[in-house]
């Protein structure tokens, strides 16, 4: 039998040998739990039920075509006048009431609940449904990946003081600045608890533009508070927050959302930190207008493409007429000489 060696009587580099295969061992034994966890995980996405599913499906492709009809909003000129066209004067333009919110563009009152639409909306309530069933339930901005900044703009958050004052009534089922929401953003009241709330003291004042007419979700966290403006004309919104907003680190989410709460386009949080009478926020998150959804790439790779035939083309046409051209002055010069020639000889 041969003779056993110890490890430590065992050349330098045989010993490292086996110091790296212990570590790869051992991230072998990592990856292997990775893996599992990774399984385990498809598991429960492929165990939801096939009705979860297809309703997950059918959200993000309504999702989808509605954020369709948002970009065609913001770039079609044709569309940018029938933002300002609204039949029932509910508050609501035909554009939108047709392709966001999906309620009647020639009735003021959708579901006949006596609330007008554009109340409904900006109270955080269905225009389509009546009753408690109407309570919109928003989707939370921090699970939804539909970023859209070219429509939106934050351009002044500020401290203001205010004397007691009781929460307006402003003709709308409720008027507050807290509603309900999914996941982080549920641990608010409803709507129409927070409405009978009183404030004093500080108040934080929020200025942004986004679309002409356009109904704007706000998102304020940590609070959270869910509330909806409409834009002006211009595109210029303002929100005064019905209660003070307590110091600290805080962010908000502008978004589109539709009848149901369902975000349908979102901008980028912008965080700020508020302190006694002052508000701190990064002053390169803020802008004084939207920067506008900007072409896509297949947009722009086809309008490199088509100048690019066109330029051939003109440049193609342009050669042949300067080569017809020379051949006609080559023709006239040639039967020139010829008949110079001609006369010589005589």
């Amino acid at each position: 039998a041969e003779p056993k060696v110890k490890e430590e009587d065992l050349p330098d580099d045989i010993k490292r040998i086996l110091e790296l295969q212990d570590e790869l061992d051992a991230k072998l034994k990592d990856a292997e739990g990775y893996v599992e966890k990774a399984i385990e995980k498809t598991d429960r996405v492929v165990s939801l039920p096939p009705a979860k599913v297809n309703e997950i499906k059918k959200r993000e492709k309504i999702r989808k075509e509605k954020k369709k009809k948002i970009v065609t909003r913001a770039r079609d000129w044709k569309v940018k006048g029938k933002v300002k066209k609204d039949s029932d004067g509910d508050g609501i333009s035909d554009y939108d009431e047709k392709y966001i919110f999906e309620t009647d563009p020639n009735n003021p009152d959708t579901d006949g609940d006596g609330y007008v639409d554009g109340a409904e909306v900006l109270g955080g309530f269905d225009p389509k449904q009546a009753g408690e069933a109407a309570v919109v339930v928003y989707e939370n901005p921090k699970n939804v990946d539909a970023v859209e900044d070219g429509i939106f703009a934050l351009s002044k958050i500020e401290v203001v003081s205010e004397p007691p004052t009781a929460s307006p009534n402003d003709g709308s089922p409720a008027s507050s600045d807290t509603a309900t929401a999914e996941g982080d953003a549920g641990t608010g009241t409803s709507i129409i608890d927070a409405a009978q709330n009183t404030s004093s003291g500080k108040k934080i004042i929020l200025q942004g533009k986004a679309l002409p007419n356009m109904f704007v979700t706000l998102y304020i966290f940590s609070i959270p508070t869910v509330v909806t403006v409409r834009a002006d004309e211009e595109g210029n919104w303002q929100y005064e927050m019905d209660k003070e907003l307590e110091d600290g680190s805080h962010e908000v989410y502008m978004a589109m959302t539709d009848s149901t709460g369902k975000i349908i386009a979102r901008s980028n949080p912008i965080p700020f930190v508020k302190e006694a009478n002052a508000v701190t926020v990064d002053e390169r998150l803020l802008a004084a207008e939207i920067a506008g959804i900007q072409p896509s790439f297949v947009n722009v790779k086809y309008f490199y493409i088509f100048a690019l035939v066109f330029v051939l083309v003109v440049g193609t046409v342009v050669t042949i007429i300067g080569v017809r051209i020379r051949i006609s002055e080559y023709r006239r010069m040639e039967q020139a000489r010829r008949g110079r020639e001609g006369d010589m000889e005589k």
